[in-house]
């Protein structure tokens, strides 16, 4: 092998930015700069639906373990073990402030600015965004997307679907050592 040709492929792989790492860290924080501009500075329209804290979280975390075991059965004819890894806090953390970024700026703005065309359309607009944007957008983020988007419509919670976001996410990443690992939302 030509370390120099790896060396070019790594560069066209990741762009001007270096590392995949570094490429991974600008996105979130781009993300998350985002979240905070459109939550300080827009007021959208919320779903009808309004469900109390405690009921919106269990429903959102059990629709995102739920939607991990749909998908695993389907997928890999199994789930996978859900056993801690090492770092797990930490994953857990990034994990969490992905969902939380992505659902303010999803569901929250586009689903909650889209609102104003109906509901079947501000889901459709905001899954069709979520799944676009991914690097790896398959019908997966249009299953997921569908299924966040609907989880905040049913609650009227953002941290419902941010809930069911990171619930998904943390089974996927807890599981993703193993063999052939599933798509993150």
């Amino acid at each position: 092998m030509n370390l120099e040709t790896d060396a070019v492929r790594v560069r066209e792989r990741t762009g001007q930015f270096g590392s995949p790492a570094v490429c991974l860290w600008l996105r979130i924080g781009a993300f998350m700069l985002l979240s905070v501009v459109l939550g300080a500075t827009r007021r959208p329209p919320a779903p009808d639906a309004q469900l109390a804290l405690v009921p919106a979280l269990t429903t959102g975390v059990a629709v995102g373990f739920s939607l991990y075991l749909l998908v695993a059965w389907r997928r890999l004819g199994r789930p996978h073990s859900l056993r801690l890894r090492s770092a797990a806090f930490a994953r857990l953390v990034v994990l969490g402030v992905c969902a939380l970024n992505e659902e303010v700026v999803w569901r929250w703005f586009v689903l909650g600015t889209l609102l104003t065309w109906g509901t079947v359309a501000a889901l459709a607009g905001s899954t069709l965004g979520f799944a676009t944007v991914h690097r790896n957008g398959s019908a997966f983020h249009l299953l997921t997307g569908t299924t966040f988007g609907t989880v905040y419509l049913a609650t009227g919670s953002l941290l419902a679907c941010a809930a069911a976001h990171l619930a998904y996410n943390s089974c996927v990443a807890y599981c993703a050592e193993r063999s052939r690992p599933l798509v993150t939302a």
